[in-house]
């Protein structure tokens, strides 16, 4: 099988010969994988984690506060025939998106989604 002794999520792949990993933070919605072959379950709660500590400090709260003020700056700009402006500024990090640092996988990583951020609006 072309997966065979590969690693996936997903059940498809399972399937196809891959080892899957199911996890879930409700251990009893993984007794649906129980007998699956090729997956094993285990639970995981992602939720409760630095990262989301992290990602709300970092990423969130500027994606909140552009949220908030973007139509008013969008609404001035169209009063101002278009004329004039205003600038959206967010601080990142050469951590995450142009260098990785060692011991700062969480902190690079939402300072790399920050970098996403302002580039997407």
């Amino acid at each position: 099988m072309r997966l065979e002794g590969k690693n996936a999520l997903a059940l498809a792949l399972a399937a196809e010969g891959a080892r899957v990993w199911a996890t879930d933070v409700n251990p009893v919605l993984l007794e649906a994988f129980r007998g699956v072959a090729n997956v094993t379950a285990l639970p995981l709660d992602a939720l409760d984690s630095e990262l989301e500590f992290a990602f709300n400090l970092n990423v969130r709260s500027q994606f909140w506060m552009i949220q908030s003020v973007l139509p008013k700056m969008l609404a001035r700009v169209s009063e101002g025939g278009g004329k004039g402006g205003a600038s959206i500024i967010n601080m990142a990090s050469v951590a995450g998106s142009v260098k990785g640092l060692p011991n700062r996988l969480v902190y690079g990583t939402t300072k790399a989604a920050v970098v996403g951020l302002t580039k997407s609006v």
